[in-house]
C-alpha cells in the first residue's frame, strides 16, 4: 500500500515540478515577450507589467497578465491550465501526507509480520539516548 501511495506521490511531484518550471521559467518569458509586442497594450501597461516582472513579482505578475490581460487565447489557457494542475498536485500532495500517518496505523505491527525477530533488533527512541 505505501509502494503505491509513494508513486502516486513522486506523479503528483513530478507534475507540479513542470507546472512550477512552466510557470516560473517559460510563461514568465512568453508573457513578457506577449506584453512587449502587444498592440492592444498602451505604452504604459507594457513598462509597469515589465517593471514589476523585473524587479520584484516575477512570475506572480506574469501569471496575473496571463490569465487577465493577454490577448493571446494560447498563453491564458496554458496560464490557467498549469496554475490549476499545480494547485491540485500540492492539494494532492498535501493530502497525502496527512494521509499516510493514518494508513500506518491500519498496518499490522512489524512485529507481527515477521518483519522483526524479536526484542533488540529494532532500534527506540529510548536507545538513542
Amino acid at each position: 500500500m505505501e509502494a503505491i501511495l509513494g508513486i502516486v506521490l513522486l506523479v503528483l511531484m513530478v507534475t507540479a515540478g513542470f507546472c512550477l518550471f512552466f510557470l516560473a521559467v517559460v510563461q514568465m518569458i512568453w508573457a513578457m515577450v506577449d506584453v512587449a509586442i502587444s498592440k492592444k497594450q498602451s505604452n504604459g501597461v507594457k513598462i509597469i507589467v515589465i517593471l514589476l516582472t523585473l524587479l520584484c513579482l516575477g512570475p506572480i505578475m506574469t501569471i496575473v497578465y496571463g490569465c487577465f490581460l493577454t490577448d493571446s487565447g494560447l498563453l491564458r489557457k496554458a496560464t490557467l491550465i498549469s496554475l490549476i494542475v499545480l494547485v491540485l498536485s500540492g492539494a494532492g500532495v498535501v493530502g497525502l501526507a496527512v494521509a499516510v500517518p493514518a494508513l500506518r496505523k491500519q498496518l499490522p505491527p512489524l512485529e507481527k509480520t515477521g518483519a522483526i525477530q524479536g526484542p533488540g533488533q529494532c532500534r527506540t527512541v529510548e536507545s538513542w539516548k
